[in-house]
């Protein structure tokens, strides 16, 4: 959702959190959920899998539906459409097995544009979209950035 918001305000859209339409891979009944801090709590981890017990055969079922022909795999979409100013998650969007979507490996990230220009068959960037090395490049090239606004803005000639 941040990063729909961020590209969002990018392209010039006034977008907040609350304007994404957002699927959550979580149950409805576990939004408020927050876990056991206290010393010696079981891990995140190991409570989070608790709490997520008895919602394990109503996922399965989802999944099990929409791959029941085998033409479909369940893929978490983002979208951003700038025309009408909105965004959406969707957990579990049932994408055909042989698209690029859905070809992604762990830790991918693919971005189809779609455009005047492309509209037919769109742009497509697709690389690595997580991981500590590529965080830190962001950081540092939007602290470059941050920089060099501030040196611009300070010293007049």
């Amino acid at each position: 959702m941040r990063t729909l918001v961020v590209l969002g305000r990018d392209l010039g859209l006034e977008l907040e959190i609350d304007d994404v339409e957002c699927e959550s891979l979580l149950p409805p009944e576990l939004k408020g959920w927050a876990p056991d801090a206290s010393e010696g709590a079981p891990s995140l981890v190991a409570q989070l899998c608790k709490e997520l017990e008895p919602y394990d055969a109503r996922i399965a079922a989802k999944v099990k539906d929409m791959q029941q022909d085998g033409a479909f795999v369940p893929c978490q979409v983002s979208t951003l459409d700038v025309a009408t100013g909105t965004a959406s998650v969707k957990a579990f969007a049932a994408i055909p097995r042989d698209d690029r979507v859905a070809l992604c490996r762990q830790g991918e990230i693919i971005v189809e544009i779609f455009s005047r220009r492309y509209d037919e068959i769109p742009m497509v960037l697709q690389g690595p979209g997580a991981g500590l090395k590529f965080a830190a490049a962001g950081i540092f090239a939007d602290l470059i950035h941050l920089s060099r606004t501030l040196v611009e803005f300070t010293f007049k000639v």
